[in-house]
């Protein structure tokens, strides 16, 4: 799992702990650190890919060609090239805008 995911993922954890301590979240308080936790638990089991110098330079190429691609979508992709796996993704759309890209699309 790109690292970038990782980021994704925790992002929406700490957002629904907050949203639950303000009182706006279909989840109590209890329940989102729970998610949170579980979702670190889960990480021990993931092979993460970390964000190289190579993943960085592949990134700068491709936003000096101006593809337009979100930027985290763009890291994702630089991180898969760099340690030469396989993408999966339903963002077929984006993601086919890289033919240097190796991706295996999920419905």
């Amino acid at each position: 799992m790109p690292i970038i995911v990782v980021e994704e993922i925790i992002r929406g954890r700490l957002n629904v702990i907050r949203q639950a301590e303000a009182g706006k979240s279909k989840v109590s308080i209890d329940r989102a650190y729970q998610l949170f936790q579980d979702t670190f638990d889960d990480f021990r089991y993931l092979q993460i890919l970390s964000y190289t110098p190579q993943a960085e330079l592949q990134f700068q190429q491709w936003k000096k060609q101006k593809i337009r691609i979100s930027t985290h979508d763009l890291r994702i992709a630089a991180i898969c090239i760099a340690h030469d796996a396989t993408l999966i993704s339903r963002n077929r759309q984006d993601f086919e805008k890289l033919p240097e890209l190796t991706v295996e699309y999920w419905e």
